[in-house]
């Protein structure tokens, strides 16, 4: 009987969980992929903070999600090992500027030109495929 009693309590909550992801992907919708033209450059005013614990981005606002790069703890490291290590990390954010040049390819090219039904399901579910990198890089 309890756990009948239970069931409109993990429902509400799992309603509001639901909401909350709507509104992330909202903001990401309206910030980030329909102005994707003015956001070409994006990855270039990329600079880390707080100890290469996420990037910031100045030109819009934004910021990226904690635990993408490797945290830099000058007092526990060498010289040698922190120039490592920020090595390591300018190559993991050219790796998302790589991948963001490339979904800005495809966004361009996709409200540009026409394509049969099948190639549009393709590009459809490789958009949703960057949709869900750049949702998992930025903290909207």
């Amino acid at each position: 009987m309890l756990n009948v009693m239970l069931i409109p309590s993990f429902l509400n909550s799992f309603q509001k969980l639901t909401q909350s992801d709507k509104q992330v992907e909202s903001n990401y919708n309206n910030l980030i992929k329909n102005q994707y033209f003015s956001n070409e450059s994006l990855f270039k005013d990329a600079k880390f903070v707080e100890n290469y614990l996420n990037v910031e981005f100045k030109k819009n606002k934004l910021t990226s999600k904690k635990g993408l790069f490797i945290f830099i703890n000058s007092k526990d490291l060498n010289e040698k090992d922190v120039l490592e290590i920020k090595k390591i990390n300018e190559k993991i954010l050219n790796e998302y500027s790589n991948l963001w040049s490339n979904y800005y390819e495809l966004l361009e090219q996709n409200s540009v030109m026409k394509f049969s039904s099948k190639r549009n399901k393709r590009l459809f579910w490789i958009e949703r495929i960057y949709d869900h990198i750049f949702l998992d890089f930025f903290k909207l």
